[in-house]
């Protein structure tokens, strides 16, 4: 929020640099391109160049000379990070075929060498959360060599020492065949999806290019071109060439600036003792990279295949519905939206429900912590290395009431897809040591965010809302995740997920159904299906009720962000959940209109809202705000004054038009999209509502009035029901004139609706 400038200054900003020999308009989309540059001309042809145009000058970067070293800390900063910035070099070659291929190396070496730190992150007592290191773009006319980390609990001295003791292992040893086969078949994997999907590339996508092409000159060949060019010199890049690059690219000598950003602490690092850690890492030797070597594949098809004993067809939404041999239930829709991808889901009742309170952390953590481990005999490390050149990942967990698993594909990479969901079932890789780098990352991720006024508020909201509940979706602190135990969090895994049963498997996307028949039969039919309890149970959260106002106090910034959150019961219905989803889109109106645009009090926010079933029937609104200290009071008077407008009047006939408008535009398009379907799909299972419904939409927005939202307002905005928490600076305003609460800590305030 802007609060201290001079008009004039920004008039002038205006009028040097806001003039049409700087502009540029992109219009993509399904348009008609002569109406389109008609309506450019007419909307900008009357914008006129100055008579004097102020020169537009690029600062020149000179080369750094000598190596410095700088600490900046914050308090609400959300981590610790060390940065190494070799000396700036001019970007050359910019449009050329041979500035291409130099892309590509670029992206090739940024690849292995980026694999190589992921590997240390996964040791046990590793150096760092995660660290990148490349040659990347300063600005668009300059580059520099970067070596970055987010330094973990043992501080800045070892994750120094291992990002400058990484970049000589490459650069004087270079990288293997293998390293170098699998980034190029990732990166010609990546090229040729987009290649597949040349003709159906979103429209953003497209206008990005052109944007960047004006304000970058980056080249726009377009993707069949580069699909070419990937094809042709790809294979031509060599081992050799690599190192070469490696030596040529990887900074040794020159002048560098180490740069450490973090919260103040008692151990933080001094400049002079940054600028000691390169320099003790520059002497130590480093030996070449040592790399195991790995199957082949995942694993062999199963020998003996499943049988699918029923088949129904739905010939209104293009389904076909499998019942395999043992149990499993799959639906398969084929579609032609994109030419390269395949959208799978499956869900049932049980999650993290069915396990006691005590074991909250072990079920809310079991997904996270088995697949921090890799599966079968592999790592996750492995993992990447074996799937090189494919498309397809599988995630698998307990969420609160449900079992859950998702995965998505490249239409060559279904069966590599189902063999990933498959070993998910045959059982579980135990690894201690990346069950604690796993928790260690947590702890200390939980660690650095602990300070930042917008993880108190958040937690504040949850306490206000759900009270101590054990269940109550609130952040963890850092000491918390020792609590976790791996063999009762594998323990809980396994016994959710060493059965199939009662799953039905959603497909969706560009496969032929005859050929993927034998996958399924091969994969899912194999799935173990012993008996196991599928339902969920009521772990009894709920919301607090009535009126409850709290203040939070954290943070040094003029800033302040108001949560307010309505909930109760509600009967579930396709129809109460549409009137509440117009409710949602009209508050936001109103939000903009009001609250944004004509009384300027915010920058950003607004409202969402859901109603379920599952435990009970609900309903819960919430509404985020940020401003000002000195605008809390009358931000919550005026979102409580459209509310009761909302209520006395319903929504205008311009604005319930909007929301209808633009809803059967975005169904339109999102009847296009296999994830669309899926949600629709698997939301019709777990709901239990009728999946044909997606048929019915613009029927269904079309007949809802203005009198439906105006009953949804005053049905689930109960203003003598609903949870308001305020975050305040440390330091109040004395324009916001409110109460001074502990710095750190909850305050609770007189219960008067809207104020």
């Amino acid at each position: 929020m802007l609060r201290n400038f001079k008009p004039e200054t920004l008039k002038r900003f205006y009028q040097d640099w806001y003039r049409p020999d700087l502009m540029a308009v992109v219009v993509v989309g399904d348009i008609d391109p002569t109406q389109a540059e008609k309506l450019v001309k007419q909307h900008f042809t009357r914008l006129k160049n100055p008579a004097a145009p102020r020169p537009r000058e690029y600062a020149a970067i000179p080369p750094r000379a000598d190596t410095e070293a700088l600490v900046v800390t914050d308090p609400e900063a959300d981590g610790n990070a060390v940065l190494l910035r070799y000396p700036v070099q001019p970007v050359r070659d910019l449009g050329t075929v041979r500035a291409y291929r130099e892309e590509l190396v670029q992206g090739l070496f940024a690849s292995m060498l980026s694999a190589r730190l992921a590997e240390i992150s996964q040791l046990p007592d590793a150096p760092w959360l995660g660290a990148s290191s490349s040659l990347g773009k300063l600005t668009p006319r300059y580059r520099a060599y970067n070596a970055s980390a987010a330094i973990g609990p043992r501080g800045a001295q070892p994750a120094i020492a291992a990002l400058v003791q990484e970049n000589e292992r490459a650069r004087q040893y270079g990288f293997g065949v293998q390293e170098l086969e699998r980034a190029k078949k990732n990166l010609m994997r990546t090229y040729e999806q987009a290649w597949n999907e040349r003709a159906k590339s979103d429209s953003g996508t497209y206008a990005a290019e052109y944007i960047r092409n004006f304000l970058q000159d980056e080249a726009i060949p377009g993707i069949e071109t580069e699909y070419r060019y990937v094809q042709n010199l790809v294979p031509g890049i060599t081992q050799a060439e690599m190192n070469a690059y490696a030596r040529s690219t990887i900074p040794q000598d020159s002048g560098k600036l180490v740069l450490y950003t973090g919260v103040p602490k008692s151990d933080t690092p001094t400049g002079p003792q940054l600028l000691a850690a390169v320099a003790d890492a520059a002497r130590l030797p480093v030996e070449p990279y040592d790399e195991k070597l790995l199957a082949a594949r995942l694993m062999e098809r199963p020998a003996h295949a499943g049988t699918i004993t029923h088949e129904e067809h739905d010939k209104a939404l293009g389904l076909t519905r499998l019942t395999l041999s043992n149990g499993v239930k799959v639906i398969l829709k084929p579609t032609d939206f994109l030419n390269d991808q395949v959208v799978l889901s499956a869900a049932r009742p049980g999650g993290q429900s069915l396990f006691p309170d005590q074991d909250i952390l072990n079920a809310r953590f079991s997904n996270a912590i088995v697949a921090s481990m890799g599966v079968k005999d592999f790592t996750p490390l492995d993992m990447r290395k074996i799937l090189a050149g494919k498309a397809a990942g599988v995630t698998v967990g307990l969420g609160s009431y449900t079992d859950v698993i998702a995965g998505a594909s490249g239409a060559t990479d279904i069966e590599t897809m189902l063999q990933l969901l498959w070993l998910k079932f045959s059982g579980v890789r135990r690894d201690e040591d990346l069950f604690h780098a796993y928790i260690d990352k947590q702890a200390e991720v939980a660690r650095n965010a602990s300070g930042q006024p917008g993880r108190r508020f958040g937690d504040a909201v949850v306490s206000a809302l759900f009270g101590d509940h054990p269940r109550a979706p609130r952040s963890l602190e850092a000491d918390e995740y020792a609590k976790i135990d791996l063999d009762r969090s594998i323990a809980i895994f396994r016994q959710r997920f060493s059965s199939a049963k009662d799953m039905t498997f959603i497909l969706v996307g560009s496969f032929d159904e005859k050929a993927i028949r034998p996958l399924l039969t091969s994969y899912l039919g194999t799935l173990p299906t012993p008996a196991l309890p599928v339902a969920y149970r009521d772990v009894g959260l709920r919301p607090v009720t009535g009126v409850v106002k709290r203040e939070v106090r954290s943070g040094t910034e003029p800033k302040s962000s108001i949560s307010i959150n309505f909930t109760g019961p509600a009967v579930f219905s396709e129809a109460e959940q549409l009137r509440l989803s117009a409710l949602i889109e009209v508050t936001n109106l109103r939000i903009i209109d009001v609250l944004r645009e004509k009384m300027a009090m915010i920058y950003g926010g607004g409202a969402s809202g859901a109603l379920s079933k599952i435990p009970y029937g609900n309903y819960s609104v919430g509404i985020n705000l940020p401003t000002g200290p000195e605008n809390v009071d009358k931000v919550v008077a005026a979102t409580f004054a459209e509310i009761k407008r909302l209520q006395e009047n319903g929504p205008d006939a311009a604005e319930l038009e909007k929301v209808k408008s633009g809803w059967i535009q975005n169904h339109r398009r999102s009847l296009r999209e296999n994830g669309y379907w899926v949600a629709n799909l698997q939301s019709s299972l777990t709901e239990g509502t009728d999946p044909a419904s997606i048929l019915k939409v613009e029927q269904q927005v079309a007949a809802l009035t203005a009198q439906d939202v105006q009953a949804a307002a005053r049905r689930y905005f109960d203003t003598k029901n609903y949870v308001q928490v305020v975050l305040n600076p440390e330091l109040a305003t004395k324009a916001a004139n409110v109460a001074r609460a502990p710095a750190t800590g909850t305050q609770d305030v007189a219960a008067t609706p809207g104020t």
